[in-house]
């Protein structure tokens, strides 16, 4: 119930819920932050942390990153290289 409610959220696991859901049927995406959540919760428990959301734009520049970096792992395994360019808008 709780990633159900998450994936209204504005927050970074709610952006992660409905990345998920997006990708594959709801409710897979709700049982991976589902799953999450209860990460979370047991090492916040065991360590004593205290959860701190970094917010939607700190979790999709870090997803950017991510997919941006994949993205050039392959270029270079095919042979290829990228070369950045100016976004003309």
């Amino acid at each position: 119930m709780a990633s159900l409610a998450g994936k209204k959220s504005k927050s970074a696991l709610g952006a992660y819920i409905r990345r998920i859901c997006s990708r594959s049927d709801k409710p897979k995406g709700i049982k991976a932050g589902a799953h999450k959540i209860a990460c979370l919760y047991y090492y916040m428990c065991k360590n004593g942390w205290e959860y701190h959301d970094k917010g939607i734009e700190a979790y999709e520049k870090k997803h950017q990153e991510r997919c941006h970096k994949s993205l050039e792992k392959k270029a270079r395994e095919m042979g290829y290289e990228l070369v950045a360019t100016k976004n003309v808008a």
